[in-house]
């Protein structure tokens, strides 16, 4: 068997290969998601930022040097939806009436 090499730009590269997988993962587990919402009639799906949060845990405390934003699942969520409205919202809902609790999500809509 022929000694495996590894250039310069393969090991540079490695992390932003390691990041675009990780998001592929977490927007293919959402996708499902969608599909389903679809079916069932619905003209939108709202992610809430903990569910993500909980499928990016287990990738990211195995390569704790990778950063992955929001705003980098968002892009690329308006890649695999690109005729769909993709956006980040912030709401503040009133838990009881001297507690707010601010939640944060992502809306897929394509009505």
């Amino acid at each position: 068997m022929a000694e495996q090499t590894f250039s310069r730009e393969y090991l540079q590269g490695l992390p932003e290969e390691i990041k675009r997988n990780i998001i592929t993962h977490v927007i293919n587990s959402i996708v499902s998601e969608v599909k389903r919402s679809a079916i069932m009639g619905e003209t939108s799906h709202i992610v809430e930022k903990i569910r993500i949060t909980n499928l990016l845990k287990p990738s990211l405390s195995s390569n704790p040097k990778i950063n992955i934003s929001i705003n980098d699942i968002i892009t690329e969520m308006q890649k695999k939806f690109p005729d769909c409205i993709v956006l980040y919202e912030e709401t503040w809902v009133n838990v009881t009436p001297s507690n707010r609790v601010l939640t944060e999500r992502i809306l897929i809509d394509w009505s």
